[in-house]
């Protein structure tokens, strides 16, 4: 007879593989010769000379001094992948929880367990939902490191759910190989790995040479982008109008509509009214013009710098010399109907670009500094800067362009000035936050420390330096 001393709790489908009659199998076993076991720990616990084996009911064996076991002859058991599905489908759990924001919104929801009126809590579930969409995992890119019994079972769903599988494990079976997807991506490094995953999954064991596998060397990352626009909006243009009749846009306009000529209005499928619109309306839209504007930029932050500090940037550049071209084009046929200069009239098809402006500066960028325990323990502070460069801002007769500082609207209206160009400036706070304890934070915060108008718009109040005490409690 074999005593078996069992640890945790095991399934009663294993144990009963073993034959009653060759096997005393209990929680408190005199003279073990085996352990069956799962996550107790065994480090300090004394080793009774009778025991020759030990299994562990997983892959892991952190909990269990193999050293010390081997030293002593006793052979050590691990059972890798057999719970391998069950973590996989937490894996794949998480990962959802983590994009959606599924917490919050049930959190949210239970909010609203007071309220008995359907209409109104109907309003604030609308209101809010947007909140807690998230984003979504398809066309992400999931990183896993380790590619054994679990991260390759992880790897194939991930791959199945539509998203772009990398992986890195230097070790990696010929048995485990086979069993992977031929569309995930092998990784000859960590680092190459941890730059472009959008979501980092651990599949490792906890042993000393995976200890401190993500720290603050490999925590540096640096994502690049770019785009490309192929058509802009331009102004707002008449398409059409209803009825006879002498103005000055209907004359402009070749083919005028006969009176009902525009007979109800939808949106999509949705009919919005069913009577004939009146006449003298203007049927108005935004044309699409063909463009080749590009825009390119990095973001790249530092965590856990110094133990104490973290780093963030980001910097893009907006290259709309493509645009600027055509406006220019469009600006000298402009010359050309008012008879300055007949020779321009060969840059007709630029007519609808010439007070087209992308209302975007070309660089702007932000630099964020995040100190914690700063000055004193529990207090951390953050620093942003943000800034562009100048740019011209053009919106119906509003204009703020460099050309055109110090002149009134077109329309004389003499509250409307151009004031040159808008951005140029920097704008920057400071945010402390003090965690008195668990469960409540204070924060104090300088907002527009240096007083400057970069983050608002033209016609837009101007946001002076202001002070903001906050209080929030964790429940």
């Amino acid at each position: 007879m074999f005593n078996i001393q069992v640890y945790n709790s095991i399934a009663k489908s294993g144990l009963s593989k073993f034959d009653s009659k060759k096997f005393n199998i209990s929680t408190e076993v005199v003279e073990p010769q085996a352990y069956l076991m799962r996550s107790h720990k065994l480090h300090g616990q004394p080793i009774p000379s009778s025991l020759v084996a030990l299994a562990r009911a997983g892959a892991g064996v952190n909990n269990i001094p193999v050293e010390e076991y081997t030293e002593r002859g006793i052979v050590v058991f691990n059972t890798p992948g057999a719970n391998a599905n069950a973590v996989k489908e937490l894996i794949v759990a998480s990962l959802l929880i983590g994009s959606r924001d599924i917490i919050g919104g049930i959190e949210y929801a239970n909010a609203l367990i007071g309220i008995n009126d359907f209409a109104e809590m109907n309003r604030l579930l609308e209101k809010e939902k947007k909140r807690f969409a998230g984003e979504e995992i398809f066309g992400k890119t999931l990183g896993i490191v380790g590619l054994g019994a679990i991260g390759s079972m992880v790897a194939n769903l991930g791959s199945s759910l539509g998203m772009k599988v990398i992986g890195y494990d230097p070790a990696i079976s010929v048995e485990t190989a086979w069993q992977l997807s031929s569309k995930v991506k092998r990784m000859d490094s960590l680092e190459t790995l941890l730059s472009q995953s959008d979501f980092v999954t651990l599949h490792v064991p906890a042993i000393p040479s995976t200890k401190d596998l993500i720290n603050s060397k490999n925590l540096f990352e640096c994502n690049l982008y770019a785009g490309k626009y192929k058509n802009f909006k331009g102004p707002l243009t008449v398409f059409g109008v209803t009825g006879p009749g002498w103005v000055y846009v209907v004359q402009a306009f070749p083919n005028p509509l006969p009176i009902d000529g525009i007979r109800q209005i939808n949106y999509g499928n949705k009919l919005i009214d069913p009577d004939p619109v009146p006449q003298f309306t203007y049927a108005l839209a935004y044309p699409t013009l063909p463009l080749d504007v590009t825009f390119f930029g990095f973001e790249t932050g530092w965590k856990h710098l110094q133990d104490k500090y973290e780093l963030s940037m980001n910097f893009s550049y907006f290259n709309d010399d493509d645009l600027v071209d055509k406006r220019k084009k469009g600006e000298r046929y402009l010359n050309y109907l008012s008879a300055t200069d007949l020779s321009d009239s060969v840059y007709i098809d630029y007519y609808d670009y010439a007070n087209i402006y992308s209302n975007t500066p070309n660089l702007k960028g932000s630099l964020s500094l995040t100190y914690f325990d700063s000055f004193i323990k529990g207090l951390t502070t953050v620093i942003t800067f943000k800034g562009t460069s100048p740019f011209d801002f053009v919106s119906g007769y509003f204009e703020a362009t460099e050309e055109g500082k110090g002149e009134e609207s077109q329309v004389g209206q003499s509250w409307s000035v151009n004031p040159g160009q808008i951005g140029g400036e920097i704008y920057s706070d400071i945010d402390l936050v003090y965690e008195l304890n668990s469960n409540i934070n204070i924060g104090f915060s300088i907002k527009n420390i240096f007083e400057t108008q970069a983050p608002t718009f033209p016609l837009s109040p101007k946001i002076p330096r202001y002070f903001l005490l906050e209080t929030g409690y964790n429940f």
